[in-house]
């Protein structure tokens, strides 16, 4: 199921996300991510979720999720990342240059 954004007239799909191997673009939904392990994505516009993000494989760009952030140990973030709870797993990889964690 998918919307369009009010804002920018984009489509938004509604569905939770699962990303298998490698994806180049970005990744934007109005449910929960999850990068699986051995899993990679990255490119402009990040990885944005309404929901919680879980990463288990590797993101290389900014995380915006309205809800938690959990790194895996195996999992490895290269980006800013902005949501309501970072958990990063011990054995897990965050490079941030900024992370703000605050309420939706």
């Amino acid at each position: 199921m998918s919307t369009t954004c009010a804002s920018c007239y984009k489509g938004v799909t509604l569905e939770d996300t699962v990303v298998r191997g490698a994806w180049s673009g970005p990744v934007a939904t109005g449910g929960n991510v999850t990068v699986a392990r051995g899993a990679s994505c990255g490119g402009r516009g990040g990885l944005r979720a309404s929901g919680d993000v879980d990463v288990q494989g590797t993101v290389r760009g900014d995380v915006a999720s309205g809800g938690s952030v959990r790194v895996s140990s195996r999992g490895c973030v290269e980006g800013c990342v902005h949501a309501t709870s970072l958990l990063v797993e011990p054995g897990g990889t965050l490079v941030a240059p900024t992370v703000r964690i605050a309420p939706p």
